[in-house]
């Protein structure tokens, strides 16, 4: 049962962290982007 729930926490430590680092991406291509239209 602990090996079940260790695989658990380990699958859902790296779901967390690829999507952490998508969030982080989004997050700077929308800052870019509204830095650009408040420059212009």
């Amino acid at each position: 049962m602990s090996q079940i729930i260790a695989l658990a926490s380990v699958l859902l430590g790296s779901f967390c962290l690829t999507n952490v680092r998508r969030l982080s991406e989004v997050w700077s291509l929308l800052c870019l982007s509204i830095k650009l239209k408040t420059g212009l």
